[in-house]
């Protein structure tokens, strides 16, 4: 999905009150590293994770069961990771 993909998505989100981290391409490693931690801790039950950030950075996100796309990953490969 497309950056203005992911804005929407955040934005609907936050919308309906969800507890939920973010990570996307433009994050600062900070945020990163607060985001993953918190989700993977169970102190949020939702990470909003870029198809953009996966790519450029390939972050190992920990303690996922489920999935949602907004948009199928562009290359087949990401599917495993």
């Amino acid at each position: 999905g497309t950056y203005p993909e992911f804005v929407a998505c955040r934005a609907a989100l936050r919308r309906a009150g969800a507890d939920f981290a973010a990570v996307h391409e433009y994050s600062r490693d900070s945020e990163v590293s607060r985001g993953r931690s918190k989700f993977f801790h169970g102190r949020v039950p939702i990470l909003l994770y870029s198809g953009r950030a996966h790519f450029y950075q390939r972050y190992r996100i920990r303690g996922a069961r489920r999935f949602v796309f907004v948009s199928p990953p562009d290359h087949a490969h990401f599917y495993a990771e």
